[in-house]
């Protein structure tokens, strides 16, 4: 927490929307859209130059790493896709920083590592409880869960909603739940678009789902 890893570790779970070998989920609009040889990878969403006066694009995360490797892209181009909030230099964009950038073999696919990073987190928010023994709240909130509320971080989290993958989609909830317990930020949960997400979500591991969608919205008649 001192050395600014909650939000390393923040930046590695949005890897997880990379995950290019996860099965898609059937919604109508993809299967509208989806050609038999459409994959992730291939959509044409980044573009890198200058707002104003150059800007080249756009072009596939594959044709991206390309242009890493062939020279024309340096840590310091500025880059943009949709989503990501203004022009920013490539070595900031988590994406780009830890896909293109970084070297050496990885050892988990995106999809693995988001569901360590989750588990490392729900097991963080066990060890700093919201209530005492006497299931008194605490005040202020544990540190941890401070970090996690922070809007920058909370709305990549929810994020992985999106992914539609089953375990993915329930730690996310689990996690939710524990974070937002006795949480005074908890209005900030509402401008991430969750219950949006979850209402797309088709799988059947809805256990979990409805347990933290119950309590957010107990606390919530109960603010208000």
């Amino acid at each position: 927490m001192d050395a600014n890893g909650v939000r390393i570790l923040v930046d590695l779970l949005t890897l997880a929307h990379l995950h290019t070998s996860r099965a898609t989920v059937p919604l109508q609009s993809n299967v509208l859209e989806a050609a038999p040889d459409m994959h992730r990878d291939s959509v044409k969403e980044w573009y890198y130059g200058n707002a104003e006066k150059e800007r080249l694009g756009p072009y596939s995360f594959k044709e991206m790493r390309d242009l890493w490797m062939s020279g024309q892209l340096m840590p310091k181009t500025q880059c943009w896709a949709h989503g990501v909030d203004g022009w920013r230099p490539l070595h900031t964009v988590p994406q780009l920083k830890w896909c293109i950038m970084a070297s050496g073999q990885a050892t988990l696919n995106e999809s693995d590592l988001a569901t360590l990073i989750l588990n490392m987190m729900i097991t963080m928010c066990q060890y700093f409880p919201s209530r005492d023994e006497d299931d008194t709240i605490i005040r202020p909130l544990p540190r941890f869960k401070r970090l996690l509320s922070d809007s920058s971080n909370l709305s990549h989290i929810v994020q992985l909603l999106l992914t539609f993958d089953p375990i993915l989609v329930e730690k996310v909830a689990v996690l939710l739940r524990h974070v937002m317990r006795d949480n005074p930020q908890l209005q900030r949960l509402y401008h991430t678009g969750v219950f949006f997400f979850i209402m797309m979500y088709t799988g059947s591991n809805l256990l979990p789902i409805a347990r933290s969608m119950t309590l957010f919205i107990m606390v919530w008649f109960h603010y208000w």
